[in-house]
């Protein structure tokens, strides 16, 4: 989630318009962008884009988000009136597939990326940047996305790493080691970790360094085990094989991580393992009511509790409370106006209000607009909620 994808530039080519629909489909003409016949709408039809990565261990199910999401919000005469069609494009994991769905955003004159998923957001944005495109709901995990004038993150970027190692410097003594792969991209976000430590008064007493290759967790599992407590940045398919190493060999330290390391599989098979770590996300417990609504539009045995899978239906609430009120045709410009002038989104209780009019003041945060996280302690298997919303501007002064 954190690695820097160095990705090359390109212009949008007619003759690639037919590879553009490789592993993508519009579901426009499916059940997903589906309404009752009695449902009549007033103004003409929204067309978005969300990105997944389907049958990978990146796939957190966003795409089924979207088509809850959608089939809802038509079932009740649309946004303000316009039916939303929704197109999936599936990159499959493929950095190529990726740049495809941005060339197809292009050539479909979608209105907006929204939400999804995927590893490789880089590639699209080579291709809905320059169109002028909004993509909402990125995760703000590269300096392209940081820089981009069409993002709008809902996750807090970098200052989500600061949080963690406060977390780890308020709950831990001074034996903290960080866990990070070896890459220039992670090792090049650990001062920030640093700086937010050393605000703790404390510093990392050990640096753990993980080839970004690396099966077999059984020699880092050991190491981390030498420490009371570890701030660690992996992703969500390299901690399950982490955690694993660490129950076999009866490891016992808490890890501090950054949202959505830790899915229900993880939490239900080592949850003594887990017990005592902490993570946090930009979003309220899935218990919380303000889920209700997403909870009732989606399959009662899906497993929500991600912030990843999450932040799609975020996402689309902003989209549509942004466009409350819209007439005419909605167009990428017409949503890109809408979200700049957006100083005050109220997405219902799963965030505090945000300013997307303007970012963060900060060298490399311009693209922050909810520096927002909430913090959570695995308690007996759950992501059990410690508090409520918390501010991280100050972590980046």
């Amino acid at each position: 989630m954190l690695s820097r994808l160095k990705v090359g530039s390109g212009a949008v080519a007619l003759a690639l318009a037919a590879a553009a629909l490789a592993g993508c489909s519009d579901d426009a003409a499916g059940d997903s962008s589906s309404a009752s016949p009695s449902v009549a709408y007033t103004g003409t039809p929204i067309k978005v884009m969300s990105i997944t990565s389907t049958g990978t261990s990146t796939d957190f199910k966003t795409d089924t988000v979207a088509k809850a999401f959608v089939d809802k919000v038509n079932s009740t005469g649309g946004i303000s009136g316009h039916k939303v069609d929704l197109v999936i494009c599936d990159d499959k994991g493929d950095p190529n597939e990726t740049a495809n769905c941005g060339r197809q955003a292009v050539s479909e004159k979608v209105a907006a990326v929204v939400g999804g998923h995927t590893l490789n957001i880089d590639r699209a944005l080579d291709y809905v940047d320059p169109a002028g495109i909004p993509y909402i709901g990125n995760l703000a995990s590269s300096a392209k996305q940081m820089s981009s004038k069409v993002t709008y993150p809902i996750y807090p970027g970098p200052l989500a790493l600061a949080a963690v190692a406060t977390q780890a410097g308020s709950k831990c003594g001074d034996d903290i080691a960080v866990v990070a792969f070896d890459t220039p991209g992670v090792v090049g976000l650990l001062p920030v970790a640093e700086k937010a430590l050393a605000k703790e008064g404390k510093k990392f007493s050990s640096s753990i360094k993980v080839a970004p290759t690396t099966v077999d967790f059984a020699g880092t599992a050991k190491a981390m085990g030498e420490h009371e407590c570890n701030v660690t940045l992996l992703g969500s398919s390299q901690m399950a094989s982490l955690v694993a190493a660490q129950a076999q060999l009866g490891v016992n330290t808490k890890m501090f991580t950054m949202g959505g390391t830790f899915d229900e599989k993880i939490l239900s098979d080592f949850a003594s393992t887990v017990n005592g770590s902490w993570t946090l996300s930009p979003f309220p417990s899935v218990d919380d009511p303000a889920w209700d609504q997403a909870k009732s539009a989606l399959p009662e045995d899906f497993d929500f509790g991600n912030p990843i899978t999450q932040n799609t239906w975020v996402s689309f609430v902003v989209l549509q409370k942004v466009l409350e009120g819209t007439s005419g045709d909605v167009t990428a410009a017409t949503v890109l106006d809408a979200m700049n002038q957006a100083t005050a989104v109220d997405t219902g209780g799963l965030t505090k209000p945000i300013n997307f009019s303007k970012g963060l003041p900060l060298p490399g945060m311009s693209r922050i607009f909810n520096p927002v996280v909430v913090n959570f302690e695995i308690k007996d298997g759950k992501l059990v909620q410690d508090g409520g919303f918390v501010d991280l501007r100050t972590l980046a002064s």
